[in-house]
């Protein structure tokens, strides 16, 4: 619940964020209701890697914050992905909840 709780408050308060989620089956249901929340980017962690991720997030300002909701080597691999477009001071706070159910991997967020 807390990555859709932050969905919510960034869309209410403007602020876009890119969700990096696991592929799953349900995928498409899982990006129609995270984007229903508020979720501005909803993709897997396999898009992360690609070129065109990068030009989709080429003209978004720079993320400031990172919540990472699971955690392994899908955070390292999303740190290198991003490594040019982050700021100096960048902040990635981990938080972990068996209950969530769409298992986000990471929320950046931008404002």
């Amino acid at each position: 619940m807390v990555g859709l709780s932050v969905m919510q408050i960034a869309n209410q308060r403007g602020i876009k964020t890119i969700n990096i989620i696991r592929d799953r089956p349900d995928y498409a249901s899982v990006v129609e209701k995270m984007k229903s929340y508020g979720g501005y980017i909803v993709c897997t962690d396999e898009y992360m890697r690609t070129p065109e991720f990068r030009r989709l997030i080429s003209d978004l300002p720079k993320p400031k914050l990172a919540l990472n909701g699971l955690g392994g080597p899908t955070v390292a691999e999303m740190m290198r992905v991003l490594e040019y477009v982050l700021p100096p001071i960048f902040c990635i706070i981990p938080y972990f909840n068996n209950l969530f159910s769409f298992s986000i991997t990471a929320i950046m967020l931008h404002w």
